[in-house]
């Protein structure tokens, strides 16, 4: 959520933005104008995220089930698969392909662990 009263229009966060989610209000389709009030209702509700909370101490437990040359699949909804498609990179998988579903909308990502977590 951007909370239009929060927003200088920088534009910063578009780019940011793996779908293509963010634009101005003006160029919202006809079709999805009823997202604006929704997306200001809402960003009044939910805190702003500004940076990336630590684990818990039990994501350790499962640091390293998954062995080497493992394959680990996520089902992800819209906008999501290029974030995962990141963390995923970043935490020792290569080979990492996206599948989009019969719509054409990204929907699973999947990896091989090619390093030690």
């Amino acid at each position: 959520m951007i909370d239009p009263d929060e927003c200088i229009d920088c534009a910063v966060c578009i780019p940011e933005c793996p779908t293509n989610a963010i634009m101005a209000e003006e160029d919202v389709p006809e079709d999805q104008q009823e997202f604006i009030a929704l997306n200001a209702e809402l960003a009044r509700v939910w805190p702003s995220i500004t940076r990336m909370k630590p684990h818990t101490d039990e994501a350790e437990k499962w640091r390293d089930v998954l062995c080497e040359n493992g394959m680990l699949f996520f089902e992800v909804g819209i906008g999501q698969a290029d974030s995962v498609l990141r963390i995923m990179r970043s935490s020792g998988f290569g080979d990492i392909q996206i599948v989009k579903d019969l719509n054409n909308i990204p929907r699973v990502v999947y990896g091989t662990r090619v390093e030690t977590i």
